[in-house]
């Protein structure tokens, strides 16, 4: 109570870090009915921390987080905490339209060959070639194993140093390697989810390996229609965010699961 007059609003929201404000800001100003300050934790042992706090009635506030693999199962979350529809919010930045904005705003011209439904159709094809690795990875995480399976970056399973396609072969040889056994329950556990949501195969995958991923088709794209540009991940980030919050409405998968758990969290 004291942070809300503080902040002269009506509620505080709770965020991981300092990048995740800006998106919670844009999906709570759309949806909430009452005013927020969203204000970054540091970390996520803070999150942690704070949700327990916040379900043991010792804190009043609201959190947003990423669902991490809870997007496998989810489950019926506290009233006072909202959560990512896929992995973490880079998976719901990432859409055809978002790729193809950014690609026209980084390249400087009003309309190229990047269409929307092209880029849309490589996010589909490229996130299906790493459902295996996905599976895996989700099959360590349920045994508590402790690997890294894919990691933050998707390099390694480039056709090249300079492509932006998942090497199937590449990807068969490192599963191969690691000492994780795979659940072949996970892969049909994956397609249900997806379907019974109307979600994308993109929502399973960890945020910021999509986001690498990403990264390589605009820069390669970019650099087809105009130049080779020096592009950090936090300007794309904000190249991203910036289409995203310039096209969030009715016809993005992930809109009414914002709608509806802001909706949640306000009754």
């Amino acid at each position: 109570n004291v942070l809300h007059r503080f902040h002269s609003v009506e509620a505080v929201v709770l965020v991981e870090g300092k990048e995740d404000v800006p998106f919670w800001e844009h999906i709570f100003g759309k949806f909430a009915s009452f005013t927020v300050k969203v204000r970054d934790l540091g970390g996520k042992a803070e999150i942690e921390k704070r949700i327990t706090q916040i379900e043991d009635g010792e804190l009043r506030a609201f959190l947003a987080k990423d669902s991490d693999y809870e997007v496998m199962n989810p489950s019926e979350q506290h009233p006072n905490i909202v959560v990512t529809r896929g992995y973490s919010i880079e998976n719901t930045l990432i859409c055809g339209k978002t790729i193809s904005k950014a690609i026209q705003t980084l390249a400087l011209v009003s309309d190229s060959s990047y269409s929307e439904n092209g880029c849309n159709r490589w996010l589909e094809e490229e996130c299906e070639k790493l459902i295996e690795l996905v599976s895996l990875d989700i099959a360590n995480e349920r045994t508590g194993a402790g690997i890294q399976v894919m990691g933050d970056n998707c390099a390694r399973f480039m056709t090249t140093n300079r492509s932006s396609s998942v090497s199937r072969e590449k990807v068969v040889a490192y599963m191969e390697g690691l000492p994780v056994l795979a659940d072949e329950g996970i892969p049909s556990e994956i397609e249900k989810i997806s379907r019974a949501l109307g979600g994308h195969y993109k929502d399973f995958i960890r945020g910021h390996f999509i986001f690498s991923k990403v990264h390589r088709y605009i820069s390669l794209a970019v650099e087809r229609l105009r130049k080779r540009v020096s592009l950090s991940n936090e300007a794309l980030y904000s190249v991203l965010l910036l289409a995203f919050e310039s096209s969030f409405d009715e016809s993005h998968e992930h809109y009414s699961h914002y709608r509806n758990e802001i909706q949640r969290v306000s009754s």
